[in-house]
């Protein structure tokens, strides 16, 4: 009997209730990403789109309404427990419709197959089947916390190449573990403590609520010894544990992991894989992580990761620069980035991000939510209506469209642009939770709300002028400002309609006070 692998990968930040409406801002967000002009040049082919996720509860109700009439639900060899009931494949489904088609109903020209991946074994069939069906676009809005070497291999990435290599467009979150993750080498220690940068040598983690209260938290430690055959294991053995401030145990992980290929009759505890996972409950302030060398074969290069995953929690020492997780860092999948969430993994050494697209979705009650896996369902409805202009769109081609941004490389003097900062050495960022919509348009496209010695404006990374190609400058000094009746272009020595605000390049000599960690990419907009 073959072994029903139920390895599981994270959903990405989008928890809903049962009776949660449509989106409140799909249209404006069609309007301000340039969708309505994709849409109409859109071409009369079929374009088949799928979207992979553990759960799509309540879809069956929403075909013909918010899903095409074209939508079929592949369930999977694998049932899913029968207390999993997650609407959040179906809340990505129903973006990247509404985004591909105001007709959300009709989305004329799409196919739409919604598989459940609960655990490998359904998503090794998935990907299997997709590519038998000739799928043009995937839409994988989740990431897994292990199985990956942190360099695009490992039996994850394994199966998806199957997929980009019959030049399916793969669209992924890249995970929101900004704030979360932690790299390092794994250094032994005495009584075989690995070494980890807080005090005695444990990783410290901080849960931010009210005294008194506590932060649900799911902890995963996993090293570089994954193989690209799933059914590979390793000898490389690391332990795993959570105690509280006063260095008092809470949870702990001692998997015992192995070579040996372990079927039905494996003994409790064993292990083929390099990863130990606590999910627990840690108190208000600071808790601490521990790991120890159980095996003492690691060398030089081996190398571990520690994410934890929970609503206000925080590493302190955690990697800013390095924290997409598997399947983001496959080098033929294209990675998405929210623009608008400082959760949003990022990765220097690859330059990823390939895209950055705003995230904020808002229901009919007003609950907002954001993070990269809407930003990747917005991204799979361009990729979709792109792919059905062109069949054989490339990965490359798909990103040559987007536009080009860069936040180090500034553009007018401040001596042009007549303000410049507060305290005159760089712009603090501000936040417009209620902005008007001729504002949220800008910000949707990359915008930062800064703080000037003139006055509010927006700071873009790039040359305003491509926001609109009516857009054209009389002098190099002239302004463009966001109005109620949208954008213009206007002496700097004149006035500016009321409720104006002027939109610029970031300046020659400075930028914003907190730089982005990837200074440059590709913005989604048409």
């Amino acid at each position: 009997m073959s072994k029903i692998f139920s390895l599981l990968p994270l959903v990405l930040g989008f928890s809903l209730s049962a009776h949660a409406g449509p989106f409140k801002n799909l249209e404006s967000l069609r309007q301000n990403l340039g969708f309505t002009r994709l849409e109409a040049n859109a071409g009369k082919r079929t374009v088949r789109v799928a979207v992979l996720d553990k759960g799509f509860s309540g879809y069956q109700r929403q075909i013909g309404k918010s899903l095409p009439t074209k939508t079929v639900y592949i369930p999977g060899p694998l049932q899913a427990p029968a207390d999993l009931k997650t609407e959040h494949g179906l809340r990505m489904a129903q973006i990247m419709t509404g985004l591909y088609s105001k007709d959300t109903g009709r989305s004329q020209g799409l196919e739409l197959y919604l598989y459940n991946v609960f655990g490998f074994t359904n998503f090794q069939a998935a990907v299997q089947d997709l590519i038998n069906r000739k799928i043009d676009v995937v839409l994988y809005s989740e990431v897994w916390e292990f199985g990956g070497n942190l360099d695009g291999r490992g039996f994850i990435n394994a199966e998806i190449s199957k997929a980009t290599s019959r030049g399916i467009l793969w669209v992924n979150a890249v995970g929101n573990f900004a704030q979360t993750t932690y790299n390092g080498p794994i250094q032994t220690l005495s009584e075989s403590r690995v070494y980890l940068p807080d005090e005695s040598f444990l990783l410290r983690i901080e849960c931010h609520v009210a005294k008194g209260k506590t932060c649900p938290v799911r902890a995963v430690l996993s090293w570089n010894d994954f193989k690209d055959n799933s059914s590979e294991g390793t000898d490389k053995d690391l332990d795993f544990e959570l105690v509280n401030s006063l260095f008092d145990r809470i949870a702990v992980s001692e998997l015992r992991q192995t070579k040996k290929r372990l079927g039905d009759d494996a003994a409790p505890g064993a292990s083929n894989y390099p990863r130990e996972t606590i999910v627990s409950e840690v108190k208000s302030g600071f808790s601490y992580l521990k790991v120890k060398n159980y095996s003492n074969n690691f060398g030089d290069r081996d190398r571990l990761r520690i994410t934890i995953d929970g609503e206000n929690l925080s590493i302190p020492s955690g990697d800013r620069a390095e924290n997409i997780l598997v399947p983001a860092d496959h080098p033929e999948v294209i990675a998405v980035g929210a623009s608008d969430s400082d959760r949003s993994g990022v990765s220097l050494r690859l330059q990823r991000p390939d895209v950055l697209a705003p995230s904020s979705i808002i229901l009919n009650d007003g609950n907002e939510f954001r993070g990269s896996s809407n930003s990747a369902a917005i991204t799979a409805a361009a990729a979709a209506l792109l792919r059905r202009q062109d069949a054989g769109l490339t990965r490359e081609e798909f990103l040559s469209q987007l536009r080009p941004y860069s936040w180090s490389q500034g553009g007018l003097s401040l001596q042009w642009l007549r303000f410049g900062a507060v305290d005159g050495t760089c712009f603090q960022e501000g936040q417009w939770d209620a902005a008007p919509a001729y504002v949220r348009r800008i910000l949707d496209l990359g915008g930062k709300l800064v703080q000037t010695n003139q006055g509010w404006r927006i700071m873009l990374p790039y040359d305003p002028v491509q926001l609109s190609p009516e857009l054209a400058r009389s002098r190099a000094d002239d302004l463009i400002a966001a109005t109620p009746e949208g954008l213009g272009v206007y002496s700097r020595f004149g006035g500016t309609p009321a409720k104006a605000i002027e939109v610029f390049q970031r300046p020659l000599e400075t930028g914003l006070c907190i730089q982005p960690v990837l200074q440059k990419g590709r913005q989604l907009a048409f």
